[in-house]
């Protein structure tokens, strides 16, 4: 498990990969000494999409509290706040992460299109 490997899961779980299928790669990636920074918010995700709502919503707190900065674990947060239907406060958090600079594509992407099926009629 490397850099790259890490980078490349971060994106597949943020583009609609079958997150039940990653959960095992981040929980090993997890165990590494150093730790990739962010598979706590790769689990939170995974764990969404498995249908682990609370769970998801404890990772993500306690992420947040320690990490207010940390841009996958607030966009997940995104995600999150959005399969609850608090619209509002999922488009508030993308704002708050869009408005930061040099962000990657990939999320801006993600963040974007979050954005406009919120709105979207």
């Amino acid at each position: 498990f490397n850099q790259r490997l890490a980078e490349l899961l971060t994106q597949a779980l943020f583009l609609g990969a079958p997150t039940g299928e990653m959960l095992p790669w981040v929980q090993s990636a997890a165990e590494l000494s150093p730790p990739y920074p962010g598979l706590d918010a790769l689990e939170a995700r995974a764990r969404l999409y498995m249908g682990e709502r609370d769970r998801a919503r404890q990772l993500l707190e306690k992420i947040l509290a320690e990490r207010p900065e940390d841009l996958l674990a607030g966009a997940v947060m995104v995600d999150l706040l959005q399969t609850e239907g608090k619209t509002p406060e999922a488009i508030a958090q993308a704002d708050r992460i869009l408005a930061r600079p040099r962000l990657p594509d990939w999320l801006t992407k993600h963040l974007n299109a979050l954005k406009a099926s919120m709105v979207a009629p």
